[in-house]
């Protein structure tokens, strides 16, 4: 290779490099904004200020509120009843539950959703919670 080839093919990769650097979403604010003005997340900080114990006895009394209200919107979105198939099998012979799980809303049919396009299931209130 000649010199010339090498130090074009230098200054691009340099330029190429440069670019995947910068900032993907291309909004310079995001640049500039602090991560504690992002919003709430679900994740526990890395820097943990609070004793393991008290950690754990926290979430321990939060634990039964919580799925008390995650049993509750499963039981909103989803038959939980358990009616197993007579004739489709697992691997090992436990029934395959059988029927449509998910609850619709009131006055609803499958019927209406197929005809409805996602917006206007949206504007009706119709989305899953």
């Amino acid at each position: 290779m000649n010199p010339t080839t090498i130090v074009s093919s230098s200054v691009l990769l340099l330029v190429v490099a440069s670019l995947g650097l910068s900032n993907p979403s291309g909004d310079p604010a995001r640049e500039r904004q602090d991560p504690m003005e992002r919003g709430k997340t679900s994740y526990a900080p890395v820097a943990q200020t609070e004793s393991f114990d008290s950690v754990k006895t926290r979430m321990e009394a939060a634990k039964p509120a919580i799925q008390k209200r995650h049993l509750a919107l499963l039981q909103e979105r989803y038959d939980l009843s358990d009616t197993p198939s007579s004739t489709a099998k697992m691997s090992r012979g436990k029934g395959v539950q059988a029927g449509v799980r998910v609850r619709l809303p009131e006055g609803v049919t499958w019927e209406d959703l197929a005809s409805m396009k996602s917006s206007e299931i949206r504007e009706k209130g119709l989305w899953p919670k």
